[in-house]
């Protein structure tokens, strides 16, 4: 139902009919308790804001005034004087500024447990938005801002075209949370111009091996360090990803029925706060065999330690990539693209060669939620494609 005022009008009391001499009509006036009054749903409100106390006539009627044209600004807006604390909660989150509005953001991802890299990607892109505009009210944010800003960093050459889909992504996500959380906005990025480009070179990550750089790389692995050889073929076979291999527990490995189970507080795609049950390809078994996991506790970490596997903390997050960069360097593949990431990489495009895998069970295999996303880790498929020699049928 919408809600029915009238216009609040000032009240100044009733004027004496005779005036004491050297007493004016305003002096009189000024003995009187004036007040602001308005309906409001049928409610009368009456309003003073201690402005009685002000002795001078022009001094009060000028606040008095002022009180008038923001209650009238109020009420328009949707001030409610039954509820005004809602008033100032909508207030609030139509003023919030910049600065306010990425901490909330920051603290919205933190409490639903994202992972630090991710709320550090996204408060590094913020922050030099705010060092770009100010600390602006988010209401004045627009999308014009938003281009001037990326294409700033595009004619510095700090944005490569990865840099510029990931700057829009980051945006819009920060829109979508506040709006979510009931902040009046709309959400400018879906108007930014497409043209922006870069031009500046991407550096490639995620590089899937040769086959003879996989054979070369776990050989050297298989002879020099058994903990990092079974962590890569942990992420060739099951396709889980290294965050979540060092949260694994002893438990959530069940070779009788060849699952692992990945729990939802170390999954890092956490829309869906459920668990992850995948099957262990039959191949990867006898590698779990050799960790006699059902004679460990429960609650202990599987690649926990790199001497006995096993263990009762995890193990440091950059541990296993460290460890894989002594064995790339060795065959100059150090700083050029390949890292842990690169073996779930290899393992898809293997799958998709053998002819016995399609693109719907390869997604499943990832936990991919579209196949989008699969098509990603296919991208590669023709680095190792030779077709110079080919013949051409002639026209």
């Amino acid at each position: 139902m919408q809600n029915k005022y009238t216009t609040p009008a000032l009240k100044q009391g009733k004027v004496p009919t005779s005036l004491p001499k050297g007493t004016t009509k305003n002096m009189a006036l000024l003995e009187n308790n004036w007040y602001v009054e308005y309906y409001f749903n049928g409610k009368r409100f009456r309003i003073t804001d201690n402005l009685n106390n002000i002795k001078n006539y022009n001094e009060r009627k000028y606040k008095f005034d002022v009180l008038i044209e923001s209650l009238k600004d109020r009420l328009a807006n949707g001030y409610n004087p039954i509820n005004p604390e809602e008033y100032l909660v909508k207030i609030a989150k139509e003023t919030i500024s910049l600065k306010d509005a990425i901490t909330k953001f920051t603290d919205y991802h933190t409490l639903h447990q994202s992972r630090k890299s991710t709320i550090a990607t996204y408060k590094s892109k913020l922050n030099h938005l705010l060092e770009f505009t100010g600390n602006i009210q988010l209401t004045e944010l627009t999308t014009r801002h938003l281009e001037n800003f990326i294409l700033s960093k595009v004619d510095n050459k700090e944005y490569s075209q990865k840099s510029v889909s990931l700057a829009k992504r980051t945006f819009s996500a920060f829109y979508n949370v506040l709006i979510d959380s009931g902040y009046d906005l709309k959400n400018p990025v879906s108007t930014i111009n497409k043209k922006i480009k870069s031009f500046k070179e991407t550096r490639e990550t995620h590089l899937p091996y040769s086959d003879k750089q996989l054979k070369d790389v776990m050989q050297y692995l298989d002879d020099n360090d058994t903990y990092t050889a079974l962590f890569a073929r942990f992420i060739y076979y099951t396709c889980v990803r290294p965050s979540e291999i060092r949260g694994l527990l002893v438990r959530d490995i069940d070779l009788n029925k060849r699952t692992i189970t990945i729990r939802a507080a170390v999954k890092k795609v956490t829309k869906f706060i459920k668990d992850d049950v995948i099957s262990i390809p039959i191949e990867f078994i006898p590698c779990l065999e050799q960790l006699n996991l059902e004679q460990q506790p429960k609650e202990n970490y599987i690649m926990g330690s790199t001497t006995k596997f096993i263990n009762e903390t995890p193990i440091r997050k950059n541990t296993p990539l460290e460890r894989l960069n002594k064995a790339l360097k060795v065959f100059k593949l150090d700083g050029k693209g390949y890292d842990l990431y690169s073996f779930k990489h290899t393992s898809n495009i293997n799958r998709w060669k053998t002819g016995k895998w399609n693109l719907d069970q390869i997604m499943v295999a990832n936990r991919h939620t579209n196949i989008q996303q699969t098509l990603t880790y296919l991208r590669d498929l023709n680095k190792e494609t030779e077709i110079k020699d080919l013949p051409v049928p002639t026209i």
